[in-house]
């Protein structure tokens, strides 16, 4: 269902993640179910790495694949989840910016301990 070159196609612009790669595969695809587009992105992926056609580059906890000649990470990978959100929004304050615990749960509706464990792992 999924070729290597769908997936080399979608890496010429810039090296992306598994779910990138995924929901990029899906929105061209609609009428795939979106649970074979994972299965056959991961296997794909992996065994391009395998055999050299791709590399892998690890950033920010997450892993990126890409063309060996494009290593340039110009779309990060913020995802849904909130402790990305969380992540996303603290790099944006401007520097010397406070904020409170509190002041996550309210903005994001996520319950204390995500908001701990998100400042936490955030970088800065």
């Amino acid at each position: 269902m999924i070729n290597d070159s769908d997936i080399k196609r979608i890496l010429e612009s810039g090296p992306a993640t598994l779910s990138q790669i995924s929901h990029k595969l899906i929105d061209d695809n609609p009428t795939a179910p979106p649970s074979r587009i994972y299965h056959d992105v991961n296997i794909k992926a992996h065994q391009l790495v395998k055999y050299r056609h791709l590399v892998t580059i690890q950033h920010d906890g997450r892993e990126y694949f890409a063309l060996p000649d494009n290593l340039e990470i110009t779309n990060p990978d913020i995802g849904p989840r909130p402790h990305h959100k969380i992540g996303a929004y603290i790099e944006s304050l401007p520097e010397g910016a406070t904020f409170t615990y509190r002041d996550i749960t309210a903005r994001f509706g996520v319950s204390m301990s995500t908001a701990y464990t998100s400042l936490k792992n955030a970088r800065n």
